[in-house]
């Protein structure tokens, strides 16, 4: 244990970075789990002290090497239009395929609990679906709702003796998406505003999906929080949630005209307009 120093621990996440090329975002991710491995050394009377207690996570603003983007809805209307006549790809039919993208967008599930979905998982009558401990980042169970039109597709997708996804994925969901969205004709990554590439990879419809949520005028930021299953809403908005043009143009549909009493130009009616030319 004499090894475990902090500063023993700083050259390894810096030699991480310049020698191996990788992103501070990673090497955050090597601290936290060194952090928690002393922090279990500690409890278990092996270190007296926690060596790691002081280090910091670097800034990886700016240096994100694998951002994601959502699907546009004309993209997603090619991927479905693509699943309807797509042939089976690994031992998943298109339409397998098809209901587990639709999923992921719906519930925010990840791709390796995605994979771990059994009959059992889903409780239509209480429209939910449970993701075992094992299977969730979190190692605690995971229960997320389900709108109802999924529900009444899932529905008629057991009642035909349709698959689960546990087990039957001989391929990786992302890359089965990755060959989808070629087919389709949808660019799995595209240039982002400062020239990096936005990918769109299976994860992406995770993306999409705190995204939706966090557009809806309704939901609360504690709302928001449990179903992104997240702890820091930092994590949610300026990590997952994505700034949409269609969004941004809706938004500035609604600045009202000046002097107008914080009325829609577009829910002013004709006498009212007539009324105050006159004047």
């Amino acid at each position: 244990m004499s090894s475990l120093a902090a500063e023993t621990c700083r050259a390894a996440l810096s030699a991480l970075q310049t020698r191996r090329g990788r992103s501070p975002r990673t090497r955050n991710h090597y601290l936290s789990h060194a952090k928690q491995f002393a922090r279990w050394c500690v409890q278990a009377r092996r270190l007296r002290d926690n060596p790691f207690l002081g280090l910091r996570p670097v800034s990886d603003v700016g240096d994100r090497r694998h951002d994601r983007r959502c699907l546009t809805p004309d993209e997603l209307a090619r991927l479905f239009a693509w699943l309807k006549k797509a042939p089976e790809r690994k031992g998943t039919t298109a339409p397998q395929r098809a209901l587990m993208y639709k999923i992921a967008m719906a519930t925010g599930l990840r791709a390796k609990e995605v994979r771990s979905l059994t009959r059992e998982s889903f409780d239509l009558d209480a429209a939910t679906v449970t993701v075992a401990a094992s299977h969730s980042k979190r190692r605690r169970q995971d229960t997320q709702p389900l709108p109802a039109w999924l529900v009444a597709e899932l529905r008629k997708w057991f009642a035909a003796g349709g698959p689960c996804w546990d087990r039957l994925l001989k391929m990786y969901p992302g890359r089965l998406l990755k060959w989808d969205l070629a087919r389709a004709g949808v660019p799995y990554t595209l240039p982002g505003p400062d020239g990096a590439p936005l990918y769109a990879d299976f994860h992406s419809l995770r993306h999409s999906y705190i995204t939706t949520l966090a557009n809806l005028p309704s939901i609360s930021p504690k709302t928001l929080l449990a179903l992104a299953r997240h702890s820091s809403p930092h994590l949610t908005l300026q990590v997952y949630s994505k700034v949409r043009s269609h969004d941004l143009h809706a938004a500035a549909a609604e600045i009202p005209v000046p002097g107008q009493a914080g009325k829609n130009p577009k829910k002013i009616s004709r006498k009212s307009q007539a009324r105050a030319k006159k004047i």
